[in-house]
C-alpha cells in the first residue's frame, strides 16, 4: 500500500473474530516481536518512510500470529500562507505562500472559502485578489508529483479610513527584471465611472481610457 506521511494505515488484516476486548499491536520488525504501542490505535500512523509492519492482535492475554502489511510512504509537501490581510474596499491583495518538504512537481490551487470555489488559472504559490466581501477566506492547496498535497489558509478583510484612498503607481519600467513592469490603480474598482489619462515625462498622453478596472 502507499501512503502519504502522516496518512493512518488500516489494513484489512486486523480483525477480531472472537470479539470482546480487543488490543492491536504494531511493530516494524519481526522477530523478536517488539510493539511499537502498546495497544495501538487501529488505524495506526507509521512514522518511517519505508517499512513493513506486522499487526498482532490480542483477545484476553492470547494472541494471533503476527500478519504483515508492507507500506511505502510518500513524502508530503509543506505550504504556509501569508498572515491575515486588510484592504481598502476596492483594493487588490497580493497572496503570497511558502513551500517546503518535497516539493517534487509541485502544483498549486487557491480556493474561496473552504473549498467554495477554485480560483482558475491559479497555479502559482502567489494570487492577486480583489474581495467585495467584509472578510474573505482564501486556502491554497499544494500537491506534489506523489499526489501528496498540504493546504493553508489566510483571510482578507475590508477596513474604512483615511488610508482607503486611491492608490496610483507612477512609475512604469517594462524591462522585466521584475521591479515596476506592471502598471495598475489600486483603489480603482471602488470607482467603475472614471476615466483614466497616461502621460510620459514630457506631458504627452500616450493612453486614455474609460471604467478601467
Amino acid at each position: 500500500a502507499v501512503y502519504c506521511a502522516g496518512d493512518p494505515v488500516l489494513p484489512d488484516t486486523v480483525k477480531n473474530p472472537a470479539g470482546g476486548n480487543n488490543y492491536i499491536f504494531w511493530s516494524n520488525q519481526n522477530a523478536p516481536f517488539v510493539p511499537i504501542c502498546t495497544p495501538c490505535g487501529n488505524p495506526y500512523t507509521p512514522q518511517n518512510i519505508n517499512a513493513s509492519y506486522f499487526v498482532v492482535q490480542g483477545n484476553l492475554g492470547c494472541f494471533s500470529n503476527p500478519s504483515s502489511v508492507s507500506v511505502k510512504i510518500n513524502p508530503t509537501p509543506t505550504v504556509t500562507a501569508c498572515s491575515n490581510i486588510t484592504i481598502c474596499p476596492g483594493f487588490t491583495a497580493q497572496l503570497t505562500s511558502k513551500v517546503g518538504g518535497d516539493t517534487t512537481g509541485l502544483w498549486y490551487q487557491w480556493f474561496i472559502n473552504s473549498w467554495d470555489t477554485v480560483i482558475p488559472n491559479s497555479n502559482s504559490p502567489n494570487i492577486s485578489v480583489n474581495p467585495t466581501k467584509d472578510s474573505t477566506m482564501y486556502i491554497v492547496d499544494a500537491k506534489n508529483t506523489y499526489g501528496c498535497w498540504h493546504k493553508d489558509s489566510v483571510t482578507v478583510f475590508l477596513g474604512t479610513g483615511s488610508n482607503c484612498e486611491l492608490h496610483i503607481f507612477n512609475g512604469l519600467t517594462p524591462n522585466g527584471d521584475g521591479k515596476n513592469d506592471e502598471w495598475w490603480i489600486d483603489g480603482i474598482r471602488g470607482f467603475p465611472k472614471n476615466n483614466v489619462s497616461i502621460f510620459n515625462r514630457w506631458g504627452e498622453n500616450v493612453w486614455a481610457g474609460k471604467n478601467y478596472d
